[in-house]
């Protein structure tokens, strides 16, 4: 099993998935993020050869007043689509420089094959701050212009929280104390 800690959340992924806290490699520490500025998701998951996911993890919980214009205006969507595409260019060159821990997952998604490519905006809110805005309606907004910005790529877009996870997920989240 692997697990990723990203703040006050714990992801755990079962064994036959290749999963990796894509943002803290050194590949992308040292050759991405300070020589050519590119951001990152936080996961980047391989599972049983039949997808690969990309997860962007935003925990909102104590913070709903200063991510509100985030949230409405679609600057998160965008932020995540960006993130994506800078992951997926990382992966390239990961793949042509073959670095050692990234070459896996970059011949995962690169090779041209039936694998489903999938980015997940993993996105926990206060409950009070779902109560005053309509979740289903926010996160509808949010899922089209995230698959909005993702339509030139071709993969599928979800958003997912610790009560709701996408169907058919093999890894599971909990919060830390």
């Amino acid at each position: 099993m692997t697990i990723i800690n990203e703040g006050r959340l714990r992801f755990q992924f079962p064994d036959g998935c290749r999963a990796i806290k894509y943002d803290d490699t050194s590949y992308y520490r040292n050759q991405l993020e300070k020589a050519v500025n590119l951001k990152a998701v936080d996961i980047i998951v391989s599972t049983n050869k039949q997808s690969i996911s990309f997860i962007e993890i935003k925990d909102f919980r104590g913070h709903a007043i200063e991510n509100k214009k985030r949230l409405k205006s679609g600057e998160l969507a965008c932020e995540v689509a960006e993130k994506f595409a800078h992951t997926l260019a990382g992966l390239v060159g990961a793949y042509r420089t073959e670095d050692s821990a990234l070459f896996g997952l970059a011949v995962d998604c690169l090779k041209r094959n039936k694998r489903t490519m999938e980015v997940i905006l993993f996105l926990q809110e206060d409950k009070i701050a779902v109560r005053l805005h309509p979740s289903k309606k926010r996160r509808t907004d949010q899922l089209d212009l995230l698959r909005r910005h993702l339509k030139p790529f071709g993969v599928a877009a979800r958003i997912a929280n610790l009560e709701d996870l996408p169907t058919g997920t093999l890894w599971s989240v909990c919060t830390i104390n």
